[in-house]
């Protein structure tokens, strides 16, 4: 009987192991997919000449969308959010289309909604708190960075946005 019982064991074990396989290939090659379109992004960064090309960008993001569709039950699926949302604010600011910079606050807004736990999820707020601040909308701005300080007390963009509340009230006491 405990003969039969560790053969039973055994194989319980072996299935275990052959189940849980695919799930590990799968995260390695998010994470390595992942990995290579924020090489890609950081090289549109770097590389003026490339960079300078819309088409490029669009590449870019195309490739992380394809990640971020293919792999829906992986780690990197907020960090895929980000990186989408930051190449599409990094367009506008280069390339000045109103349609880039709704794109980046969507998959911001999005990021936020679906992640709210994220390291992401902190950033994110922060750059929406940042283009409300840019457009001039000052409430709004600070209702974001308020937000932020709260909901995300040890976030790395805390510091920041306590600092941008700052130069906001300074604004509002010179007006």
């Amino acid at each position: 009987m405990s003969r039969v019982r560790l053969m039973l064991l055994f194989v319980f074990f072996l299935l275990s192991l052959v189940y849980s396989l695919p799930v590990n290939v799968e995260a390695s090659t998010a994470e390595a997919a992942y990995q290579r379109a924020a090489n890609y992004y950081h090289s549109l960064e770097r590389n003026p000449q490339h960079g300078n090309q819309r088409e490029a960008w669009l590449e870019g993001i195309r490739d992380v969308q394809n990640i971020y569709q293919t792999h829906t039950n992986s780690s990197v699926v907020s960090a895929c959010l980000h990186l989408m949302g930051r190449m599409y604010y990094r367009m506008y600011e280069r390339f000045h289309q109103p349609a880039d910079l709704h794109q980046a606050l969507n998959l911001f807004k999005q990021l936020i909604n679906l992640f709210p736990e994220s390291n992401e999820a902190a950033e994110a707020l922060y750059l929406l708190g940042q283009v409300e601040q840019t457009q001039g909308n000052l409430r709004g701005a600070a209702r974001i960075y308020q937000r932020l300080i709260q909901n995300y007390p040890f976030s790395t963009k805390k510091a920041d946005a306590e600092r941008q509340l700052q130069v906001l009230r300074t604004i509002a006491k010179s007006l």
